[in-house]
C-alpha cells in the first residue's frame, strides 16, 4: 500500500506547482488565522497488542480530508474523516480489515512567526469493518476521546503544512459481544487491541480558502 503515499505527495507536488508564483513574492508574515482550510491527510495509527490480546490489528495507513474552521485569533474548530486499512493477525493467519472515522476537535494555537504550534482536545467516531473475520460477529464501532500536539508550518500565503500526534482513549461501546454460532465471546477491554490507546501520527497540506 505504499503507492498510496506517493499519490498523496503527487498531488502535494501539483499544489506546489499551482501556487508557485505565490512562493516567489510571498514574505512570512504569520500563519493567517481568519480564514477556513481544506487539506487531504495521511498518516498511520500505532497500537500495541496487549498482554492477553488473541488477535493483533496493525495500522497499513491512514488518509482522508480535514476542514478547519477558525473561531477567533487563537482557536479553531477541526472536522476530519478518514479511511484506514488494517492488517489483523492471529497464529500465523491474517486478513484485511477497513476502519472509518469521523472527528471534531477543538484546537488552541498562536503564530510563531512562520510556524504555529497547537493543541487540540475532541472525540471521534470508528467503525470497524470485518475486524472479526466471521459473518456470524458484528462489525464494532467506538466512541473516543482524543487529545493532540501539531505543529503547521507557513509555506506560503495560501498553503500550510501540518504534523501531529494524536493520542486516543476508547469511551463508549467498549467491550463488545459477539457471537460465533453456538457461544459467544466478550473481549475485554485490555484484551482487543483497537479497545486500547493509540496514537496517531499525521501530516496534511492546509489550502486557505
Amino acid at each position: 500500500m505504499i503507492w498510496r503515499g506517493y499519490v498523496l505527495l503527487a498531488l502535494m507536488l501539483i499544489g506546489f506547482s499551482l501556487f508557485g508564483e505565490e512562493f516567489q513574492e510571498y514574505k512570512p508574515g504569520g500563519i493567517r488565522s481568519e480564514r477556513a482550510s481544506i487539506a487531504p491527510v495521511f498518516g498511520r495509527i500505532f497500537r500495541v497488542a496487549p498482554v492477553g490480546a488473541a488477535f493483533n490489528v496493525r495500522n497499513d495507513f491512514v488518509a482522508g480530508l480535514a476542514l478547519n474552521l477558525p473561531a477567533g485569533q487563537y482557536f479553531s474548530v477541526e472536522m476530519q474523516g478518514l479511511y484506514g486499512l488494517n492488517t489483523v493477525s492471529a497464529a500465523g493467519f491474517a486478513y484485511g480489515s477497513s476502519e472509518y472515522s469521523g472527528g471534531l476537535t477543538l484546537k488552541l494555537g498562536f503564530n510563531v512567526g512562520s510556524l504555529r504550534p497547537y493543541i487540540g482536545l475532541g472525540g471521534q467516531f470508528v467503525y470497524y469493518d470485518n475486524l472479526y473475520y466471521s459473518s456470524a460477529a458484528p462489525d464494532t464501532w467506538l466512541g473516543l476521546a482524543h487529545g493532540m500536539a501539531g505543529l503547521d508550518i507557513e509555506l506560503s500565503r495560501n498553503l500550510i503544512l501540518g504534523f501531529r500526534a494524536t493520542g486516543a482513549v476508547p469511551v463508549f461501546n467498549r467491550n463488545n459481544s459477539y457471537s460465533y454460532g453456538s457461544f459467544s465471546v466478550s473481549p475485554t477491554y485490555s484484551a482487543n487491541p483497537v479497545e486500547n490507546i493509540s496514537l496517531l501520527l499525521s501530516a496534511r497540506l492546509w489550502m486557505v480558502l
